[in-house]
């Protein structure tokens, strides 16, 4: 077995030895045993990597240390870092690239680091590693937490979270200069998407969401769509979700103060024909339209025969 080789980390776990055990011990009445050669082996892979470019004296271990190992013992034992191990190796790793802010703020980053894999993950499960890779990108250039909190909201956005949008597009104005290169850089359409919200000159279709609850979507019959308080909600008449959509992505989040019913009776579809008197009837060629919302940019319909909400965007 692998054992760890860094010296003031050596001289750290001999002198709070004891107090680790016990951490480990009360985690374990608490919440079971966990393998103790997993533990070995992420402490020495990954904890020890991370803790050897960001202490380089024993009283400075403890900071890094003390949270990760803590994550650690949580991770395991929920077994999030056995089922997506890849995911949070690759993301505590790059932690290697700013020494500095890891050190002084090892607790809040790893809290914001973990629960926002877990959103990611959520809401674009296909996605999550695109977004570690675009944090990691512009983790040297952040300078404090707030820097590195920001470019994670603008990098989730960018993977498709669209409720993130607004509060993202405020990010984006306060990044210092070197911060917002860095991020303008790492793709062609932040820009246009951020001013724009689609990439289309024309009404386009864009993507569908939601999907049968028993294949893994969120509706239990076809939904329809309603305009609420400046808001796209859509109802299958048990529960009502906001509907957030721009060119990165389109999804749907639940757990809303809609009523699902009120939202369902507020369904019309009579701005469709607005849409179709001004761009045809040939973009949205449907005859089993049940609901519609459309703002000056965005296009929502529901369907009889469909699960799924339907997405037409364009710039306006």
């Amino acid at each position: 077995m692998e054992k760890i080789s860094y010296g003031p980390l050596i001289e750290h776990l001999q002198i709070k030895g004891d107090y680790y055990n016990q951490r480990y011990r009360e985690y374990e009445l608490r919440h079971g045993t966990i393998d103790s050669a997993l533990i070995a082996m992420w402490i020495v892979q990954v904890i020890e990597p991370i803790v050897s470019a960001t202490a380089s004296k024993e009283e400075d271990v403890g900071k890094v240390f003390n949270p990760m190992y803590d994550a650690l013992l949580s991770l395991l034992g929920n077994q999030l870092a056995i089922t997506f191990e890849s995911e949070y190796r690759y993301a505590w790793l790059m932690l290697k690239k700013n020494p500095n802010l890891v050190r002084h703020s090892c607790t809040e980053i790893m809290a914001a680091l973990n629960s926002a894999l877990t959103t990611v993950r959520k809401y674009q499960p296909t996605k999550t590693m695109m977004w570690i890779d675009m944090v990691s990108k512009s983790l040297p250039q952040c300078l404090t937490l707030d820097d590195f909190l920001k470019c994670g909201r603008i990098s989730a956005w960018s993977v498709g979270l669209a409720q993130l949008r607004k509060r993202s597009l405020e990010d984006l104005q306060s990044l210092s200069f070197s911060l917002k290169e860095v991020v303008n850089n790492r793709g062609p359409f932040l820009q246009q998407i951020a001013t724009k919200q689609w990439l289309s000159h024309t009404p386009a279709f864009v993507g569908k969401v939601g999907g049968f609850v028993g294949n893994g979507g969120t509706f239990h019959c076809p939904p329809k769509v309603s305009a609420i308080d400046s808001e796209i909600v859509a109802s299958d008449n048990e529960d009502a979700s906001v509907l957030f959509a721009d060119g990165f992505g389109s999804i749907l989040v639940q757990g809303t103060p809609f009523l699902a019913k009120d939202a369902a009776q507020l369904a019309t579809t009579k701005v469709l024909n607005d849409f179709r008197s001004r761009y045809g009837k040939s973009i949205v060629p449907f005859d089993d339209i049940t609901s519609a919302v459309l703002t000056h940019n965005t296009l929502v319909i529901s369907r009889e025969s469909s699960f799924f909400l339907y997405i037409y965007g364009w710039q306006n």
